[in-house]
């Protein structure tokens, strides 16, 4: 699924997609889960054999790869790198949640207007 290769006017969400669903996915949903996964657990598990730049490289590297493209993945690489600092700074997941679920609910926003104004 391709939100590029849209008619103007289409909706971007996939097909049968309610908004709310998007929301909850986008918004709740994707980021917790990621973050548990891609700073609770692997770059935990990489910072203790590792300095923080190589610990945080590998899992923003790791969760670029898994967004399956290469705009997103650059995208999600940067992000990771964010990320991974925000987590260590605070050394608690709340503010990565947080701001994952910004960064997502923002580009929501920003399809939403771009297909439909």
């Amino acid at each position: 699924y391709s939100s590029l290769s849209q008619k103007p006017g289409s909706s971007p969400l996939p097909p049968g997609g309610a908004l709310w669903q998007q929301f909850f996915l986008m918004g709740i949903a994707a980021p917790l889960s990621e973050e548990l996964l891609f700073r609770g657990i692997l770059f935990e598990r990489l910072r203790m054999a590792l300095p923080f730049f190589w610990a945080a490289l590998g899992s923003a590297a790791f969760f670029g790869l898994v967004h399956g493209n290469w705009a997103q993945g650059i995208y999600a690489t940067l992000m990771g790198l964010i990320l991974a600092w925000l987590y260590e700074k605070k050394n608690r997941l709340w503010e990565p949640v947080l701001f994952h679920s910004a960064a997502n609910l923002t580009a929501m926003l920003m399809r939403g207007l771009l297909w439909h104004w």
